[in-house]
């Protein structure tokens, strides 16, 4: 099992806090971890306690620059995705600093109920029916995705219908939902979310994973406080009075529009869904600085390996034959 996690220069001591409780719950020595910094963030005092305990850690930034929720998370969490998809293949757990583990083989513990569960996500299910002005029911955000998301869950790398863009949880809710395993190992608690302060007895019997805890409490490295929590949303920078499960314009995908939804999404796994992918990857490849010559070389070559394009033979007069990006 791969761990992921982003995290802002607003994290930064949180995370560093975070590393060491983890090394503290390990070793993981079957186990590697990807770190997304954005937003200028180090690794400094996070990669060396993780690096003692995990196999393997890859370090890869994300280089977007926009802020604010929700539109600085997306970016996060879709550059971890076209690692995952390009590079590690690999399924990988979802977390950011405020997702605290609990105890010891936390990770064995998940990757044993996600293998045997047959399914290719496995989050807490998040029911937001009997909100008074509505909500979508959804994954929460911190779970464990498939690698090959392009086929699961296209709808996670353009979450904007146009007009706006949603939080990705919320966006592919109708792609993800119908497609996972519910899991009492990962605690999403929304009901305190923001609310109510949290303390030992927050998460309940059998979770592994507690989320959000924003001033890292259940850390139990005595820091807690607000000097040394997430500043505003995870990942983001942004203001602490956004809610990831209330938002305007969510009733333009509220439950009652998932089956319309759905039939206007692309069926995963048909071309349309996979060239649609690729041009979600080259818009959110549009954000990122620094994309010169060779890395847009390097983009194609590993589309063409991963099997999202192929490579076509074309002859050109007095000049070498040379491969080019065709649609597969």
């Amino acid at each position: 099992m791969i761990v992921a996690i982003s995290y802002h220069q607003g994290d930064q001591q949180l995370m560093a806090r975070w590393a060491n409780r983890v090394k503290q719950l390990g070793p993981y020595l079957n186990h590697e971890i990807i770190l997304s910094p954005c937003h200028g963030a180090s690794t400094d005092k996070i990669k060396l306690p993780l690096e003692n305990c995990f196999r393997k850690v890859h370090v890869v930034p994300s280089g977007h620059t926009e802020k604010g929720w929700p539109v600085s998370c997306n970016r996060a969490f879709q550059n971890i995705c076209w690692y995952s998809m390009l590079t590690t293949r690999q399924p990988f757990l979802f977390m950011e600093p405020d997702a605290v583990p609990l105890c010891e083989g936390w990770i064995d513990q998940i990757e044993v109920e996600y293998r045997a569960c047959g399914s290719p996500f496995m989050g807490d299910y998040v029911d937001l029916s009997s909100l008074e002005d509505g909500g979508i029911n959804h994954m929460s955000g911190i779970a464990v995705y498939d690698w090959n998301l392009s086929i699961h869950a296209p709808r996670l790398f353009n979450c904007n219908n146009g007009k706006e863009e949603f939080a990705w949880d919320i966006f592919a809710a109708s792609d993800i939902v119908p497609k996972m395993h519910r899991t009492n190992l990962i605690q999403h608690d929304w009901e305190k979310y923001r609310k109510k302060p949290v303390d030992a007895s927050a998460p309940r019997l059998g979770a592994v994973i507690y989320h959000p805890d924003k001033q890292g409490v259940l850390l139990n490295d005595g820091l807690a406080g607000p000097l040394n929590s997430v500043q505003g949303e995870p990942a983001t920078g942004a203001p602490v009075s956004v809610s990831s499960f209330k938002h305007e314009g969510s009733a333009q995908i509220s439950n009652e529009e998932t089956t319309k939804v759905q039939q206007e999404t692309p069926l995963a796994g048909t071309k349309e869904a996979q060239l649609g992918a690729i041009e979600s990857a080259v818009n959110i490849l549009a954000f990122h600085h620094k994309l010169g010559g060779w890395n847009k070389k390097h983009v194609k070559d590993s589309l063409i390996k991963a099997g999202f394009a192929k490579a076509k033979q074309v002859k050109r007069t007095g000049k070498k034959v040379r491969s080019s990006v065709v649609n597969a």
